[in-house]
């Protein structure tokens, strides 16, 4: 709802006392505060800690009179009229809000809205007063609502701070109905992302009619005049659009005749080379310019090389005659934009467009001058990359596809071409995938990496899957994803035979036949990562290898590293540090010997032979936590008694003192408040003043301390003080909350997601600028030749640029791989410095040694760090090193299980955190910011609904196909819903389409509980799908890590199955009782 204000109208807001005479003239009862009036009313009156920064329910708040004035001065409120006994207390805006002249009816709007919003809670409140009727009422609109949408309610509510930490149901209740209702008359499209589980609206308005009647309040508290003319919200947005484009051609028009002949002789040119994009957008820049008749004509022509554009798109994707008109259609307004401005979205996306028939019909070719010179010629010189041509489609549509938010088109023309990139993007997946997916199949087989039972099957069509979604996603894949695809799936590796150790094991040879096979498209392991790679199969893929690790190397490594890395941070906390001064100067190789030295000779004996008992120590608590389960249950058990005692000593006991009637009597009296404000706020300051004049060597006596404490009681209590005292208090607690939630709260998964992100991006720019060195089949012989040198010479670049950055430079600016590997490796390679320098300075010079010595000394500890990183993966790769349970496993894309999805934590919570973001930035969606924002968290929220869909596809209904043969391949997935606090599913069968089965999984208290909604499907087929389906849905619920399973007549606690029942399971017919563990109808709530 959105309206239009005359000029007169737009001054008549601009300043404060205006806006405050209309809210009070619509509602007597209504105050415009500041803001720390309003914190300040809220805080005591809710009686909220003291340590709190933004309080709840700041922009607008209900409070009684009487008590209102004893926590305000009347002259505070700004008005000099009495009080209503109930207030509202809205927010004042700032002087920028109120003094902006195009903000006048966005103002109005935004307190009609907060005016309503307070008049919805007054109106509950008055209809229940009775605290008996309102607990009854709580109770009875949660059943009503239903336990999912309540628990999304509440969670939500508190996320964006508009309910208590302290309250009932019946509080959840009215404040739900307030902010559905304001929500639902002033910004109806962000209910989609506010309560996403409520998708029957109408049910819920008419529950909330019963207890509020919304449209008379709605007209009630409206501020806006009868002459405000209500326009449609986007057609201002259009009006800046047409302007942004009316601009472009006024600039066309005032140009000279001169300009006109130039883009004619443009899209001539372009014309006979066949890039007929420029020729369309110069034949319609060529009609801005000309005049009469020649208009028509130079449109007609620009739209003729839309239609060829439009017909090879059609030939290139498969499609029918009737696609080449409906490219048309969908491109003509594009090119409209892509006029408007220079190289603007419209203009690259068109490009976008025809690059997807250009790499289809150039193809792409690499050179082979290496192979020529070494077969004496038998070689060609160059040789082609079929494959690769389906993989640059793809990409360049995705490419037009995530360019499209960037437009200036309206809703319709965005939604018409975003179908046909929708069907292209499957149309080229779909080709890509079924092109690539037997060529890995095969080199597979070729190297037995085959699957043994039903279980490794389905792990290897996943990680096909898996390497295809990279290559879909990126333009390419490599060792690395292949690696983490076979290290986290079950399909596992034999364990290595001598002559594998020397000539690779089987992940080597399989990356060595794709990297040829898939050539262009899949990136070998370099040479570094292949010794890792060697290293590891003779440490994690033999017996003695695996003897060694588990039982010397990682408990007493372990211990070594954990003593040397609380020794590191101790000496920091000293103001210590091994590393200072180890870049040493020019000319200061005697200050660095003698520090090295000193370094080296630090540790006395008896030091030493106490680190060395400590890592021994510290060693065997490793060895027994990994090799003796009860004493790691122990261990466990003794580290979350700890935790409990620590929580109760600082959260609960507190807490529980707090609430003790006498307390919450003293606190609440009226002597409290003058003893905190007067006595004890002001003690507090004056002890910490005293402490810190004493640690400087100065105090105060007796006498200047009363004196210290009078005056800071004085100046607190003084209007002037109580503000400084709010406006401090608030800044310093909004910079610890910022420090608590925004940066140690995400500070780990950001500096990994960082740190991936760079290297990914290294990695696509590496292969971007090696796609621009490939040849085309149009290449003329001079640039093929040019393309092969830079090629050649780009190799080795390439080569070395990857080598340092991931190697030497990454472990060691990336904090979290740097200690402590990295850190020991620096103390254990310092003290060698001096030595070599002294070796090498007869020969190359002392500057030069030390540079060389002290450079290479910094860098080399970070090939420790990358290789502890490596081989943490590594292990997994093998058969023997298998987890003998099913465990969950990851389906978001950042390495999210179905938990760290929906409940919020520091690391974990992307649902709740991600539709928060949304909120965020639909509020603001009409300014540029909001709309690129809304944008990235909507294709978020797509990705992660496309993940949880690749996720039952591959772990539910692939596996009950493979088990059957053909007999699943009907089902598939439906739809998928993801709201803030759970994931639903459901699945159809094709030949049965009224049964369905709804599967879901919620989080509770930390805990996640998968739900089976609706069963019909497992009572509509066949019996041996049923018990197939059935066990699949049991391991998949293994796989989520859901501690609950709930039905409509069951409620069953999970056991964790193990992997040779979970194989054994598969390996005979399916019956009744072949699920592992529990009995199968008793999970899933099937009748017996």
């Amino acid at each position: 709802m959105v309206s239009r204000i005359d000029e007169s109208d737009s001054t008549k807001f601009r300043n404060f006392e205006a806006l405050k005479q209309t809210i009070e003239a619509v509602a007597p009862d209504a105050r415009l505060v500041e803001p720390r009036i309003m914190r300040r009313a809220i805080r005591l009156d809710r009686r909220l800690a003291g340590f709190t920064l933004r309080v709840q329910h700041s922009q607008s708040y209900t409070i009684d009179s009487t008590r209102l004035l004893a926590f305000v001065d009347h002259t505070e409120l700004g008005s000099a009229s009495e009080l209503a006994p109930i207030t509202i207390l809205l927010n004042r805006p700032s002087e920028q809000e109120s003094g902006r002249a195009g903000s006048s009816f966005d103002l109005l709007m935004r307190y009609w809205r907060l005016l309503f919003h307070s008049r919805v809670h007054l109106e509950i409140e008055s209809r229940y007063t009775k605290a008996n009727q309102r607990k009854a009422m709580g109770i009875e609109r949660r059943r009503q609502l239903g336990e999912l949408v309540f628990s999304e309610v509440r969670s939500v509510l508190l996320q964006d701070r508009l309910l208590f930490e302290e309250h009932t149901d019946w509080d959840v209740y009215v404040e739900f109905a307030a902010t559905w209702l304001d929500h639902k008359y002033f910004a109806a499209d962000e209910l989609a992302y506010l309560f996403p589980s409520i998708t029957q609206s109408e049910a819920v308005e008419n529950l909330i009619s019963l207890d509020v009647r919304h449209s008379e309040l709605l007209r009630s508290t409206s501020l806006l005049s009868e002459n405000f003319e209500s326009t449609p919200d986007k057609e201002f947005h259009l009006l800046e659009d047409r302007r942004l484009l009316g601009r472009a051609m006024n600039r066309l028009v005032s140009h000279s005749l001169s300009d006109k002949r130039r883009w004619h002789k443009r899209a001539l040119r372009s014309k006979m080379v066949g890039n007929h994009v420029k020729a369309a957008i110069c034949w319609r820049m060529d009609s801005n310019l000309a005049t009469g008749t020649d208009i028509a004509s130079q449109k007609r022509l620009a739209l003729d090389e839309l239609e060829i554009v439009a017909d090879k798109l059609r030939v290139v994707l498969g499609q029918d005659n009737n696609a080449t008109n409906n490219w048309k259609t969908a491109l003509s307004p594009v090119l409209e934009w892509a006029t408007a401005s220079f190289w603007s979205a419209e203009a690259r996306l068109l490009y976008d467009l025809q690059k997807i028939y250009t790499e289809a019909q150039t193809g792409s070719n690499r050179s082979n001058w290496v192979g020529w010179i070494i077969s004496r010629g038998q070689q060609p010189l160059s040789y082609s990359l079929p494959i690769l041509q389906y993989v640059l489609v793809a990409k360049q549509i995705r490419s037009a596809h995530r360019r499209l938010v960037k437009t200036h088109l309206n809703d319709n023309e965005r939604s018409r071409l975003a179908e046909l990139l929708i069907q292209a993007e499957h149309v080229a997946e779909k080709r890509l995938r079924e092109s690539i997916r037997p060529i890995i199949n095969r080199k597979l087989d070729q190297f037995e990496i085959v699957a043994k039972n039903v279980p490794e099957q389905l792990a290897r069509n996943k990680m096909v899957e898996e390497m295809l979604d990279n290559i879909i996603e990126y333009g390419f894949t490599n060792s690395s994803v292949f690696r983490d695809a076979l290290s986290k799936g079950d399909l596992k590796l034999r364990d290595v035979t001598g002559k594998e150790i020397l000539l690779g094991d089987q992940f080597l040879l399989t990356d060595r036949g794709l990297a040829k096979s898939l050539d262009g498209v899949y990136h070998p392991a370099p040479v570094y990562l292949r010794w890792s790679q060697r290293l590891s199969s003779l440490a994690f893929g033999t017996e003695l290898g695996r003897f060694v690790t588990m039982h010397l190397a990682l408990p007493f490594g372990g211990a070594f590293l954990a003593v040397e890395g609380i020794r590191h941070i101790v000496a920091l906390l000293q103001g210590k540090s091994h590393l200072e001064t180890s870049e040493s100067r020019t000319g200061q190789f005697e200050k660095v010997h003698s520090i090295a030295v000193t370094e080296s000779h630090s540790v006395s004996d008896l030091e030493g032979t106490y680190v060395a008992v400590l890592v021994l120590a510290t060693g065997l608590l490793i060895y027994l936590a990994i090799h003796r389960p009860t004493f790691r249950a122990a261990c466990a058990g003794t580290l979350r008694a700890a935790s409990q005692l620590l929580s109760k000593i600082f959260v609960v006991w507190p807490a529980w003192l707090l609430r003790l009637p006498l307390v919450e009597q003293l606190l609440r009296s009226p002597a409290y408040a003058p003893l905190r404000t007067y006595l004890i706020k002001p003690g507090i300051l004056t002890g910490c003043l005293t402490i810190a004049t004493e640690a400087l060597g100065s105090g105060f006596d007796f006498r200047n301390t009363i004196a210290i404490f009078l005056c800071i009681a004085l100046i607190l209590n003084s209007p002037i003080g109580r503000y400084a005292d709010e406006l401090f208090t608030d800044v310093v607690l909004r910079l610890v909350e910022d420090l608590r939630v925004r940066v140690f709260g995400v500070l780990f998964r950001w500096i990994m997601d960082v740190f991936q992100g760079l290297l990914t991006g290294l990695e696509r720019v590496l292969h971007t600028l090696d796609d621009w060195l490939r040849f085309r089949s149009h290449d003329s012989r001079v640039i093929k030749i040019g393309k092969s040198v830079c090629s050649s010479l780009w190799s080795v670049i390439s080569y070395f640029i990857v080598l340092v950055s991931t190697l030497l430079i990454e472990p060691q600016i990336n904090p979290i791989k740097h200690f402590p590997v990295v850190t020991v490796a620096h103390k254990l390679l310092l003290p060698l410095g001096p030595f070599f320098v002294a070796w090498l300075a007869p020969f190359i010079g002392t500057t030069q040694a030390n540079s060389l010595v002290w450079s290479t000394i910094w860098l080399i500890p970070g090939v420790f760090g990358f290789l502890v990183w490596e081989l943490r993966g590594n292990w997994r790769l093998y058969a023997a090193n298998r987890s003998p349970n099913l465990k969950p496993i990851e389906v978001g894309p950042h390495g999210e299980t179905m938990l760290t999805l929906l409940r919020p934590a520091f690391h974990s919570g992307t649902l709740p955190k991600l539709y928060s973001q949304l909120r965020t930035a639909v509020r603001s969606k009409h300014e540029a910011s909001g709309k690129k924002r809304l944008s990235r968290g909507q294709a978020r929220l797509e990705l992660l609904r496309l993940c949880v869909q690749h996720f039952i596809e591959r772990e539910l209904i692939e596996l009950t196909r493979i088990s059957l043969t053909d007999e699943s391949s009907s089902l598939s997935v439906k739809e998928v819903l993801l709201t803030t606090n759970c994931v639903q599913v459901t699945v159809q069968h094709s030949f049965l389409p009224g049964s369905l089965l709804k599967i879901s999984w919620e989080e509770y208290d930390g805990r996640l509980v998968a739900r089976v909604n609706d069963d019909q499907l497992l009572k509509a087929i066949q019996p041996s799908q049923r018990t197939a389906l059935a066990l699949a849905l049991t391991g998949l619920f293994a796989r989520t890590g859901s501690e609950q399973i709930k039905s409509r007549a069951t409620n069953t606690s999970t056991q964790p199955i193990p992997w040779d029942q979970w194989v054994a399971s598969w390996s005979r017919p399916l019956t009744s009782s072949t699920k592992p563990g529990v009995k199968l109808d008793r999970d899933i709530g099937m009748p017996p």
